[in-house]
C-alpha cells in the first residue's frame, strides 16, 4: 500500500534503512525541523536530475511531517516553549473518581510536546492522593513490569516499560507536592544512571503543563467509562441472545481456512 520500505525484501539499501531510522530517532527526540531541512534538500537533489517521481514522494513525506510537528506542538505556544527551554521534561496529571484513576503522561522534548500515554488503574477510594501519584511514578519509572491491572490508551503510543529502555527526562513534573519522597525518587532513579530533578510546580508555565496533562487524564478517563459502558452493554446483549444465566467471562473464537481440497486449517 505503498507505506513501507520493505527491508524484509530487500526494496531498500540497508543505509537507506538506517537512515530512516535515524530520522524516526530524531523526530521522537524533537528534532523533526532538521529531520524536515535534511528531506528537503534531498527533495531538491531529486528534482534537478529529474528523478520526480522520488522528489513527489519526498515532497509527500515534508507535507505529513509538518502535520504531525504542528499537532504535536500546538498546545504550547512559542512564548512558552522560550520560558521552557530545552530540557527534555515529562509532565504528569491525573485524574480520579471512585476506585479508578486515569494517568496522563507528556512527553515533551526539545520543547516540543512529542507523544502522551495514558493509563488505567483500579485504587482502594481511601488512599490519599500522594498515595497513589507516588506509587504510579515508582512503577512507571523504577521498574521493567507493566503496571498491575492497567490498559493502555493504544491511540498514544505503547508504554515505556523500565527505566533502563526508556530515556529519562532531565525534569518530571507532577502535580503535587510529595515531600521528602521525591527526592528518594530521584536519588533511585540516579542510582540507575539517570539524572534528573521531580518538580511540583506551583504557577507559571510549568503549572499550565500540569493543567493540560491533568485535562488529558479527565478527557481519557471519560473515554474509558464509555468503552466499559460499550463493552458491558455488548456483553448483556450476548447474555440475553444466548439465555445465559451469568455474563461471558472468556469467549473463545475458531477460524478454519481452506487452500484447495486437502490444506485446511483451523487456528483458535
Amino acid at each position: 500500500i505503498g507505506t513501507c520500505s520493505a527491508p524484509c525484501t530487500n526494496m531498500i539499501t540497508p543505509a537507506g534503512y538506517s537512515s530512516d531510522l535515524d530520522n524516526a530517532l530524531k523526530i521522537l527526540q524533537g528534532k523533526g525541523k532538521e529531520v524536515l531541512l535534511q528531506l528537503s534538500e534531498k527533495m531538491e537533489k531529486y528534482a534537478e536530475s529529474m528523478e520526480y517521481e522520488m522528489a513527489a514522494r519526498l515532497r509527500d513525506q515534508i507535507e505529513g511531517l509538518k502535520i504531525i510537528l504542528l499537532e504535536n506542538s500546538q498546545n504550547i505556544s512559542e512564548n512558552s516553549r522560550n520560558r521552557l527551554g530545552e530540557l527534555d521534561k515529562d509532565v504528569v496529571g491525573f485524574f480520579r473518581q471512585g476506585d479508578s484513576i486515569a494517568f496522563s503522561v507528556v512527553f515533551i522534548r526539545a520543547g516540543k510536546v512529542i507523544d502522551s500515554s495514558s493509563f488505567f488503574l483500579k485504587i482502594m477510594p481511601e488512599d490519599s492522593d500522594a498515595e497513589v501519584v507516588l506509587e504510579f511514578l515508582a512503577q512507571f519509572y523504577l521498574t521493567r513490569e507493566d503496571l498491575p491491572g492497567e490498559r493502555k490508551e493504544e491511540a498514544h503510543g505503547s508504554f515505556l516499560p523500565g527505566t533502563e529502555l526508556k530515556r529519562v527526562p532531565a525534569e518530571i513534573l507532577i502535580p503535587l507536592d510529595l515531600g521528602d519522597q521525591e527526592s528518594v525518587l530521584a536519588e533511585s532513579l540516579e542510582r540507575l544512571g539517570h539524572k534528573t530533578s521531580i518538580i511540583a510546580p506551583k504557577r507559571g508555565t510549568k503549572n499550565d503543563l500540569i493543567k493540560m496533562a491533568e485535562k488529558n487524564a479527565q478527557e481519557s478517563f471519560s473515554t474509558e467509562q464509555n468503552r466499559l459502558g460499550d463493552v458491558y452493554k455488548a456483553l448483556s446483549d450476548l447474555k440475553a441472545r444466548l439465555r445465559l444465566q451469568n455474563y461471558p467471562r472468556r469467549i473463545e473464537c475458531f477460524d478454519i481456512s481452506n487452500l484447495g481440497d486437502t490444506d485446511i486449517v483451523a487456528s483458535r
